[in-house]
């Protein structure tokens, strides 16, 4: 079973049940997996998902680790 998969041309990020979008600059700003509870709590209470943040937020997140 494939853990990843590189985008097949596709524009909009429209991720299925269970599946995340993460962009390589996430990376690049220090996102590491597997996450800490309290990101996907903050992601939670604010309804909000990992693809709808700019590096610059991810790196905010990360203050709270």
């Amino acid at each position: 079973m494939k853990r990843c998969h590189l985008s097949g041309g596709e524009t909009t990020p429209a991720p299925k049940a269970n599946k995340i979008v993460v962009f390589i600059d996430f990376f690049r700003v220090g996102l590491c997996f597997p996450l800490h509870l309290i990101i996907l709590e903050i992601l939670e209470k604010y309804e909000v998902f990992l693809h709808q943040l700019t590096p610059n937020a991810i790196m905010r997140l990360g203050l709270f680790k």
